[in-house]
């Protein structure tokens, strides 16, 4: 059986909703990925494109696994116990962990490999960890926006896109880029939360997906600026927290990308599907 994606959906719905595709987020070998059980403090391991599982392997026995378990390669990878203000990294392919301490008692439940194969994560602080080094080390700075940080995206110009939001006591949301020499460009208002981001290798073009489950709001925007503006691009009226991309095809009119998200509402989950422009 060959699987093109795993979709990983929590018993509550939120905000654990996670689109992952094997070759970005979960590879550890061809058709081999891992995700989290309902305690969300272990994880499991296919190698048949999910028709079965491995036995759980609990990797924390104190806090929830937050987010998505993500792989560098065949070998280094991580996963945050966010609450805790720690994280699990791998070097066997996720046989065995060892926990790692970042700075926060609490940090959100997302990050991002960067430029140089080190870790981003975003939270009550900013805290980054250099590629050079296994087990990563994190250092940490204030949170890029008053309010805490939300989800994370390192762009391919050495630069990177933090988007976040409230639900109280109004629903909002808001994005801020950053040049090429490590500043902040000023808060980007958006009518919901930022939940997660997508963007292509040029580092210009872009959406933001997000919303809020109770109020019944959320769908995605677009950028083709690195994040400076946006328009909105789908309206949904459900909360977004993943866009995932398939592999690039080519066919006699050019190159194209699927892309893919998520949706959650009160009565119940959509898949979202979009052919784009390889090159954009």
């Amino acid at each position: 059986m060959h699987l093109d994606c795993v979709i990983v959906i929590s018993p509550w719905c939120r905000p654990q909703t996670d689109l992952l595709w094997q070759k970005e987020d979960l590879l550890l070998q061809p058709r081999m990925a891992q995700h989290g059980t309902q305690s969300w403090r272990r994880v499991q391991t296919t190698i048949d494109g999910g028709a079965s599982w491995t036995a759980d392997n609990i990797i924390d026995a104190s806090a929830w696994l937050t987010g998505s378990v993500r792989f560098k390669d065949e070998l280094h990878g991580f996963v945050l116990a966010a609450e805790a203000g720690r994280g699990h990294a791998t070097s066997d392919g996720g046989k065995t962990w060892t926990s790692v301490p970042i700075c926060d008692p609490w940090l959100a439940g997302w990050f991002r490999f960067s430029a140089d194969e080190g870790i981003v994560v975003s939270g009550i602080s900013f805290c980054t960890a250099s590629g050079a080094t296994w087990p990563p080390k994190f250092s940490c700075k204030p949170s890029v926006d008053v309010d805490a940080d939300g989800p994370v995206f390192v762009l391919g110009n050495h630069s990177a896109v933090v988007g976040g939001g409230d639900i109280s006591p109004t629903v909002s949301g808001w994005t801020h880029s950053q040049q090429q020499d490590g500043t902040w460009n000023p808060r980007v208002s958006l009518p919901w939360p930022v939940r997660a981001f997508y963007f292509d290798s040029n580092g210009k073009a872009g959406l933001a997906a997000g919303g809020n489950f109770f109020s019944g709001v959320g769908g995605l925007h677009a950028t083709v600026d690195g994040g400076n503006t946006w328009t909105l691009e789908l309206n949904s009226g459900a909360e977004h927290h993943a866009v995932v991309t398939a592999p690039t095809t080519t066919t006699p009119a050019g190159a194209s990308s699927t892309l893919y998200t998520a949706s959650c509402a009160r009565d119940g989950g959509k898949i979202y599907r979009s052919s784009v422009d390889a090159n954009l």
